[in-house]
Parts: structure tokens; sequence; C-alpha cells
């Protein structure tokens, strides 16, 4: 990786020489202002951002009102009105009587329950059981074509023991068998409901009739037309600012992210080269056309937020 990494920051953007020469010269002590809240593998690199934007809002008078005369057609009104065609009757109606047939359950053996015991199953484990607390320190690191220094917050764990222990896999159990009971289906023919007579109501039989009328002949009036105002927006950039933002670097620029920034590249149309995982000239000349188009000011750097952007898991 470490040998992937230095032939492509070879053909990458220029990289000042106090970056470069940090490994054969004496690494600088970390930054006092390091993130404050980044967990191990996390690498950061400080860059200079343009200032925030702000939008102020006003609105812009473009048409004075005034008074409108309108012509208003005459309002009608419609009336539903039912007519009666045929009036209501009775008529005698005969109902057989109705029968079920029911299907019961008749017990002839009951069940019953047997308790078995099965004994517990034990294995023994060996683990590695670190002999401290793992230690936290800041490593000054490599990235694919980066243009300033990279920090990564580095977690090396403790000395491992082996010890042995016993492990129940398996506890002692009780299962109950159980005899299910024997029952036998048998059917039988019910009256449900017992024949007669009965009276039913035949209702009436109508119709609808639609009339309208006139309620309001048409007429002139005078609406008041109110102003018509639009939202004007002015936007000012504040003053520059240094932030921290988190970045790949040797640990974590694989060659199988490389390529997966490179096809994202290629499918948004930045880039046209060969898709070989070496973060190479035409490869950092994509992203950082990839960055100014996406108002994404990291100068190169493959940060958490270009990826994201560029739909390429970040780590």
């Amino acid at each position: 990786m470490l040998k992937l990494i230095a032939a492509s920051a070879a053909l990458a953007v220029a990289v000042p020489a106090a970056a470069m020469d940090h490994r054969r010269a004496t690494p600088p002590p970390p930054p006092a202002d390091a993130p404050p809240h980044a967990r191990p593998g996390q690498c950061f690199a400080k860059l200079t951002l343009p200032g925030a934007a702000e939008e102020r809002r006003e609105r812009v008078l473009v048409e004075e009102g005034g008074v409108e005369r309108r012509e208003l057609p005459p309002r009608v009104e419609t009336e539903r009105r039912t007519v009666v065609v045929r009036p209501e009757q009775r008529r005698t109606v005969h109902l057989p009587p109705v029968y079920e047939t029911v299907t019961e359950q008749v017990l002839v053996r009951p069940g019953g329950e047997q308790r078995i015991v099965e004994p517990a199953e034990v294995r023994t484990v060996v683990e590695h059981v670190p002999m401290g607390p793992p230690r936290q320190v800041w490593r000054l690191v490599d990235g694919p074509g980066q243009p300033g220094p990279v920090w990564c917050l580095v977690e090396e764990p403790a000395p491992l023991k082996t010890v042995q222990r016993q492990v129940v896999i398996r506890p002692e159990t009780v299962r109950t068998v159980v005899t299910p009971p024997e029952h036998r289906t048998v059917q039988r023919q019910m009256l449900r409901e017992p024949g007669g007579v009965r009276e039913e109501l035949v209702p009436a039989e109508t119709r609808e009739e639609v009339i309208e009328r006139v309620v309001e002949p048409a007429r002139v009036e005078e609406v008041r037309v109110e102003p018509r105002f639009k939202e004007v927006v002015t936007r000012t950039v504040g003053p520059p600012r240094s932030e921290w933002v988190e970045v790949l670097c040797e640990r974590n620029a694989t060659a199988a992210r490389i390529k997966a920034v490179q096809r994202a590249l290629h499918r948004e149309g930045w880039y046209r080269g060969p898709v070989d995982g070496l973060y190479g000239p035409a490869t950092s000349d994509a992203v950082q056309r990839f960055q100014r188009a996406r108002g994404l000011p990291h100068g190169g750097f493959l940060s958490r937020e270009t990826l994201q952007a560029l739909g390429v898991a970040f780590g």
C-alpha cells in the first residue's frame, strides 16, 4: 500500500517540500488545535475555506393596485324534486325451514405428559485478553495527491495474554413430551331457522326532477386590486476561515477506493483515464475540477464531502 501511495504521489499535483520530507526530517509536534472529537483512524487537513454566504431578502413593488370593474353572470340555483311513480306496497313471503350440518369432536382417548432431563454441554474456550487500555497518539501520514500535511489519530492496542475458561454451550434442560388426546369427528343435522310466513315492504318507486331558477340577475361590481410585490435576494460573502477537514490518507486510500473514485468521476464526465487505482495527475485534475463545479473548496484533498458527492463510501 505504501508503494502504491508513493507511486501515485509522484504523479500527482506538486506537494510542498516540507510535506514530502516529513519522514526523513524530525516530524513536527502534533497541532495544538487538533480536532477535539477525532476517533482513531481518522485523518484531517487544515484548510482555508471561503467565508459563509449570507442572504438578505426585501420586497419590491412590481405593480400598483387599483379598482377593476368586473361583470358577474346571473346566479342560478338548481332544485331537485322527488316525484312518486308507484306508492309503497306490502307482500307476503313464505320461508322454508333452514337446516345446517354441525361437526363435533368426541374424545376417544385422553392425552398425557412425560418429563425427560437432558444434561448440560460444556466447552473449554481460549481467549486473548489485553493487559491494559489502548493508547491514542497523533501520527503524520501520507495521503493521495495531498497538497499539505495530514494528521491521523491512531489507537495502539495493549499486549495480550492467553486465558482459558469453561463455557456452558447448552444448559441442562427438562423436556416435556406431550401425548395428545385422540378425538373422533361426528356430524349431525340441526334446525337453524323454522319456516313461516313473513310480510315484506316493497318501497315506493320515485323519480328525480331538476328545476333551475334565477336567484340573482347579472350585475357589474368594482373589485379592488391589491398591489403586487416581488422578493429580491441580495447575497454577501463573509471573510475566509480555517477549518479541519477529514480526508483520506495512506491508511484508508486503498486501490479499491481510488478505483471507485475514478469510476464515479468517469460516470459524472470528469475523468477519461484508466480505472487502475492509481491517484495520478489525470485523477487529481479531475477531482479538483469536480470540487470546483460542486463548490467544495478542499483544494484537491479526497475529503469526506468529496466522496459523498461522488457517491463513494468514505470508510
